[in-house]
């Protein structure tokens, strides 16, 4: 038995992606590799013989996250070495685990509310499926599970907010007394937004409480930082929203050239 996949993520993603050794900063994932270049090892061991093993600790707390440390392929060996238990006992291990994982925390902030890429590696001969970014410094960093969970959130209400700031944008664009025949193709879009906007309220609503729920402990800030970063799987609609504001000014320009008519019916 070993840790799951979501403690191994969880573990990857605090560490910064380095090994949590003092004054080392390895890379454990590389996206270039096909394998980790480090394994997320026990703090007490995993089985009886291994080093700092503990046969009071329960199988649910030795496969936990407060019981593992990212390590790279040289300091893991040196630190399972019965020969070293001495000199590593668990309490240091985890020293070493808090005191790394509160310099990334520090150093990170919101900088992970980007475009995931994905990849499969292996870590001890079993497959782990991967979601990373690259940082300022361009060195591969790990989602863990909510991390990800709130980077598709973000995402998600990007797009939402972006769609209704078009379909307000075409509604003034479209609300000439006597709109041309030109105008058709824009009075449709806003139709076919007004109905997807107004025909389910209720899942509009639903999804915007799940997507502010799971983004709870991001900051207004760091959600602004995210949506105004390129994102490149985003071309395509952003070229779409681009297209659909030059229509909008072309039109309401259109109508500023256009002489005011008077409606005389009724009048005496």
């Amino acid at each position: 038995m070993g840790f799951s996949d979501t403690v191994k993520k969880h573990a990857l993603s605090a560490s910064g992606n380095e090994c949590s050794a003092p004054g080392c900063s390895a890379l454990i994932f590389d996206p270039d590799e096909t394998t980790l270049l480090g394994q997320v090892a026990h703090i007490k061991g995993n089985r009886p013989g291994s080093a700092r093993y503990d046969a009071d600790q329960s199988d649910d707390e030795r496969q936990s996250y407060a019981n593992a440390i990212v390590l790279c392929g040289t300091h893991h060996p040196i630190v399972d070495n019965l020969a070293n238990v001495d000199r590593y006992p668990a309490d240091i291990i985890r020293k070493w685990k808090t005191s790394h994982e509160a310099d990334i925390a520090g150093r990170r902030a919101g900088s992970w509310l980007r475009s995931p890429n994905s990849i499969t590696q292996f870590e001890n001969g079993e497959q782990l499926n991967i979601h990373y970014w690259l940082d300022a410094n361009g060195r591969p960093q790990l989602y863990d599970d909510k991390q990800f969970a709130q980077s598709e959130a973000a995402f998600q209400l990007y797009v939402w907010l972006s769609d209704l700031t078009d379909f307000l944008r075409m509604i003034d664009a479209t609300t000439a007394p006597e709109p041309n025949a030109s105008d058709g193709g824009q009075l449709a879009y806003v139709r076919t937004q007004a109905t997807r906007f107004a025909s389910n309220p209720e899942m509009m609503f639903a999804h915007l409480i799940e997507w502010f729920t799971i983004l709870e402990d991001v900051t207004f800030g760091e959600f602004i930082a995210a949506i105004i970063q390129p994102r490149p799987e985003l071309a395509d609609y952003e070229r779409q929203r681009e297209d659909v504001a030059r229509r909008a000014e072309a039109m309401q320009r259109e109508r500023a050239t256009q002489p005011r008519r008077i409606n005389w019916r009724g009048s005496r």
